[in-house]
């Protein structure tokens, strides 16, 4: 027997998640991300943190959780070359950062 099969997707906001090891201080720091894109790397060089990303959606959403041995005062996000100023929230351990853009393709 062979049953149809529809599907629909489930929500543009609907995310992944994923751990990221990036070294600092020749020591391994993780990174977790919550995105409905595809974060593709994330790597730290020269105190700074690069994450290649890969959308489908036009309306992107995602979350961060960066620990605070990585961020040294402000922080300062760039999407496209263009200062971006996503909502940051903060503990003693990480800082959780929401990320909103429009647009697909890589970033």
């Amino acid at each position: 027997m062979i049953l149809p099969v529809f599907a629909e997707p489930i929500s543009d906001r609907t995310g992944l998640k994923t751990t990221f090891s990036v070294m600092v201080n020749s020591k391994p720091v993780n990174i977790e991300t919550t995105a409905n894109f595809d974060v593709r790397t994330i790597s730290f060089e020269d105190d700074t943190l690069v994450i290649q990303i890969v959308s489908s959606l036009e309306n992107n959403i995602g979350e961060l959780q960066i620990p605070n041995e990585i961020t040294k005062g402000e922080m300062l996000f760039s999407l496209d070359g263009a200062q971006i100023s996503p909502k940051i929230l903060q503990n003693d351990k990480i800082s959780f950062v929401t990320l909103e853009f429009v647009g697909n393709g890589t970033h």
